[in-house]
């Protein structure tokens, strides 16, 4: 395994080599900083939409399901305002009607809006270490091949 992880690594800075005697030191950073700074974008945007469908989809639900939830007109025979007809006639049914789908759906968006956040502060993590060491890396990469 290490002999992989070796032949790996030399590739990578042969690759490195080739880029700075072909285009410099300042481009080949870039190279390696530019899709970075976009995915990091693309998941911080990935984060605020999500964050904020899971808010619309919460204030959606407060306004609907609020003013039912002092509405005791059916509560005879029932659990929660259902039937015992529909709870047991069909497990889906009971699922929309009681607001559980909506739920999961609203603890998907919230999850997702939760992975797009830890992805993007690992990518600033990633550009960060970048932004410190690959410029010294690249740049004593280079004093070596002027030798």
């Amino acid at each position: 395994m290490k002999w992989l992880i070796n032949t790996i690594g030399g590739f990578i800075v042969l690759a490195i080599e080739w880029l700075v005697k072909k285009i410099g030191v300042k481009v080949t950073v870039g190279a390696f900083i530019i899709p970075i700074y976009v995915s990091f974008i693309a998941f911080m945007f990935a984060f605020y939409g999500y964050t904020i469908l899971f808010m619309m989809k919460i204030w959606n639900l407060i306004k609907e399901y609020f003013p039912k939830a002092f509405d005791y007109s059916s509560a005879s025979g029932s659990f929660a305002g259902l039937s015992s007809h529909t709870i047991t006639s069909s497990t889906m049914a009971f699922l929309h009607e009681s607001g559980l789908a909506d739920a999961f759906s609203n603890a998907m968006n919230l999850f997702l809006s939760i992975l797009s956040l830890y992805f993007a502060l690992q990518l600033y993590k990633v550009i960060m270490y970048i932004r410190k060491n690959m410029n010294e890396i690249i740049t004593s990469l280079f004093t070596l091949l002027v030798r």
